[in-house]
């Protein structure tokens, strides 16, 4: 890998929320060097729970976005259909990006499918 592949930044094992906005604020407020717009300083994550009620999300909800996870992880929760709607894409300064490389883009390449391993390589930094 190039020096300026950007991959996962240490690991995280804070608590683990389906709230996208809040799952970002407490990253924030317990790394102090989480930013959304930086994939260079998101975690991985190799964990999501069930809410206090019991609630199995994986089926039904999408994964906060601006986040990293662990590739099975996404995986599953690729299979499991709720990343399915994102898999179309958006126009930004006249250029199309896939959804999924424009939220996970450590999780996924710029044509939309599944890495090896969660990075970005150097040749995908210019979008």
């Amino acid at each position: 890998m190039s020096d300026k592949d950007i991959e996962p930044c240490g690991t995280w094992n804070g608590d683990f929320s389906w709230d996208g906005y809040f799952m970002r604020m407490h990253m924030k407020t317990v790394t102090q060097q989480y930013d959304m717009y930086n994939p260079r300083t998101w975690p991985l994550i190799r964990h999501v729970v069930a809410t206090e009620n019991g609630v199995d999300y994986r089926k039904s909800k999408i994964p906060p976005e601006y986040l990293v996870y662990e590739q099975t992880l996404i995986k599953e929760m690729d299979e499991l259909r709720p990343l399915q709607g994102q898999r179309v894409v958006s126009r930004r300064k006249n250029r199309v990006v896939k959804n999924l490389f424009r939220y996970y883009p450590l999780n996924y390449d710029r044509n939309g499918e599944l890495r090896a391993h969660p990075h970005i390589p150097a040749y995908e930094l210019e979008e």
